[in-house]
């Protein structure tokens, strides 16, 4: 393929892109989940509900303690799991398109919350206002179950932009120019 022909399928691929984003905008979304205080709240509730089996020997309320967080944790990923799926085809009727982002690490390992979603969502400009108070409800939700929420936006659609990807001869050639 030559030069010219591959500059044409370029500038062919980019005016369908810019024809399709016409009236939409990219949106961000980021969760971020504080593991340890969905886990204090959950014992709380679990102790709360019912004594525990007072004057049991010091190993076995060891052992009973460390169960319960592993019930802690199995419930909290169960919830964690349900709420962003729901909240996923919740957007999804919003959304002309939605895409994962890869998972950003934290900044400093003893962070107290972790990142659990990103999502980039391409919105109608008109489905924006929808959206926002989707998310604001999520975080009212969620308000003491250790999800938070965070949303950035409107940006240019970058995430959803095409490929342009030059053949490796044609990038030889340029660069031999």
């Amino acid at each position: 393929m030559n030069n010219n022909s591959s500059t044409r399928q370029h500038e062919a691929a980019m005016g369908r892109f810019i024809e399709r984003m016409g009236g939409l905008e990219e949106w961000v979304v980021k969760g971020f989940f504080n593991q340890t205080r969905a886990e204090a709240q959950w014992l709380a509730r679990r102790r709360s509900q019912g004594p525990g089996r007072p004057g049991s020997p010091p190993g076995l309320a060891r052992l009973q303690k460390q169960s319960l967080r592993l019930q802690a944790r199995e419930a909290l990923d169960h919830r964690l799991a349900e709420t962003c799926g729901n909240l996923l085809d919740d957007l999804n009727l919003l959304a002309s398109q939605i895409v994962t982002r890869r998972i950003q690490a934290h900044d400093r390992p003893e962070a107290a919350r972790e990142m659990v979603l990103h999502w980039a969502l391409l919105l109608p400009a008109a489905a924006a206002a929808a959206f926002r108070r989707r998310i604001e409800y999520a975080n009212a939700e969620q308000n003491h179950g250790g999800l938070a929420l965070e949303v950035s936006g409107p940006r240019p659609p970058y995430t959803f932009c095409p490929a342009l990807e030059a053949e490796p001869a044609t990038l030889a050639m340029n660069l031999r120019r």
